[in-house]
């Protein structure tokens, strides 16, 4: 694209790029900004992606994939997401429009837990709410926890990330962040067994349907269907050990 850079701005990986202008004199006797490169965040692509969190007529978007799942599991997705953009758009002088794409996205998040217990969006939002230490103060946030059955507690936090520009930044070209697979993407990344947290050869199982748990016993059922049951998945992150005790044990019942 050919444009006047000082009066036009060119789309590049995402970023809006111009030149800066400014006539008034700086207490050095010069123009400091004039002529530098400048990169944005795009408002038309704040959004569009706002959009996506919304249903008809403004309301707050209710993820149905999500309901199902565990707290830990929602927020964990929305926080997801939101960090992708984030980090993607760190370079960004005016990185503050995320602000608005964070409220949209925290309105469908609460939504989505208010139906999945039928309460008011607010009695999950004061539920969930918490605030969390940064480099640039105290940011609000909210934060969901899973206990494993071998006693391990994983955190997941959605917001509480300051909006700064880090000009030095690595770019790293690439979509927005999707939906789709994102949990388990996650999950397969920490590299720690939802069953015993050990790292050794972390691998997937996985079962066709979760109606599938239904033939262990209801009251006494092996620790990886207690888990699964209880996260509502049909994957399960574990090490190779725990992997070969589930298939020799499944073979034998």
């Amino acid at each position: 694209m050919i444009t006047h850079a000082r009066t036009q701005k060119a789309r590049f990986l995402g970023y809006d790029i111009w030149t800066r202008q400014d006539d008034n004199w700086h207490t050095d006797g010069g123009r400091s900004i004039n002529g530098r490169i400048a990169l944005g965040v795009p408002p038309q692509a704040v959004n569009s992606r706002c959009r996506t969190y919304q249903r008809g007529q403004g309301k707050p978007l209710i993820r149905n994939d999500l309901i199902r799942t565990s707290d830990y599991n929602i927020v964990a997705a929305f926080g997801i997401e939101y960090r992708g953009y984030v980090q993607y758009y760190q370079m960004a002088g005016n990185i503050n429009w995320l602000n608005k794409l964070r409220w949209f996205m925290e309105r469908s998040m609460m939504s989505t837990l208010a139906a999945k217990y039928r309460r008011p969006p607010w009695v999950m939002r004061n539920r969930y709410r918490t605030t969390t230490v940064t480099p640039h103060g105290k940011r609000r946030c909210f934060e969901a926890t899973q206990r494993t059955p071998s006693g391990a507690v994983f955190t997941a936090r959605f917001g509480g990330i300051p909006l700064r520009r880090r000009k030095h930044a690595r770019l790293v070209d690439g979509a927005w962040p999707t939906r789709r697979g994102t949990q388990l993407i996650a999950r397969l990344t920490a590299g720690i067994c939802e069953l015993c947290d050990s790292r050794d050869g972390i691998t997937v199982h996985h079962v066709k349907r979760i109606a599938d748990l239904d033939r262990y016993s209801a009251t006494t059922p092996p620790a990886w269907v207690e888990t699964m049951r209880a996260s509502r998945r049909k994957t399960l992150i574990v090490c190779a050990r725990c992997h070969h005790t589930i298939h020799e044990r499944s073979t034998t019942q």
